[in-house]
């Protein structure tokens, strides 16, 4: 089981029993400027023009395993999963189960696993290393850009509520379809997780698990 805990302090990210020292590839520094932009207003996004946002970004490398509530703290950061694949996962009726993923790309927010929310068990679960480029939206070195930095703070605070909102409807709404476009979407990660966890998150029983699988992605391509 992964054990760190990430603080953050004047601009720096200090991983407890795991240090990684990471530069962004060029190839990735333009994605993740435009995630961070995503989550201004339009009408804010002109504040990023004249500042390279990667000097304010940290890289952490995670390993394949659990994070537990608590073990990690991102609070007033915008996080972006550059690689790796995190499955969320909670205690529900006593039984472990999955309730979503985070895949390459993703902005994602510690809120679920934060100990103070945290009344559902809930933990990540590292099915691949993970990248993630973080982002910190306080302290000293954000001061000469206060007013971006502010922005993204209020508007990384509705965006982290959207997007768990934009979730929970498309997925209550329509299980079955959201379901199937995430297999032909994210097949390659079928491997990766557990029968048991994909039966739950599929809503099906393991013995259809098979036939379910084939037929949603026979049409795939």
């Amino acid at each position: 089981m992964i054990r760190l805990s990430v603080y953050f302090f004047l601009g720096y990210i200090q991983v407890n029993h795991k240090r990684f020292k990471m530069t962004i590839p060029s190839s990735e520094i333009s994605i993740v400027t435009k995630k961070i932009a995503e989550i201004l207003h339009p009408v804010d996004r002109e504040l990023m023009g004249n500042i390279r946002i990667d000097e304010f970004i940290r890289i952490v490398k995670f390993d394949v395993g659990l994070i537990p509530p608590g073990e990690i703290n991102l609070k007033n950061c915008i996080t972006i999963l550059v690689s790796g694949f995190i499955g969320v996962k909670h205690v529900f009726e006593d039984n472990s189960c999955i309730s979503h993923f985070y895949h390459e790309g993703d902005v994602i927010y510690d809120t679920e696993i934060q100990l103070d929310f945290n009344e559902l068990e809930t933990k990540w679960h590292l099915y691949e290393p993970a990248v993630f480029c973080i982002l910190p939206l306080e302290g000293q070195q954000v001061e000469k850009h206060a007013l971006l930095f502010a922005k993204l703070m209020v508007q990384s605070s509705l965006h982290s509520s959207y997007q768990y909102q934009s979730y929970i409807n498309e997925f209550a709404l329509d299980r079955k379809s959201f379901c199937v476009e995430w297999l032909r979407k994210y097949s390659k990660a079928l491997g990766l997780i557990s029968r048991k966890d994909l039966s739950i998150f599929f809503g099906i029983s393991m013995s259809s698990l098979k036939t379910y699988i084939k037929i949603a992605l026979q049409h795939a391509n």
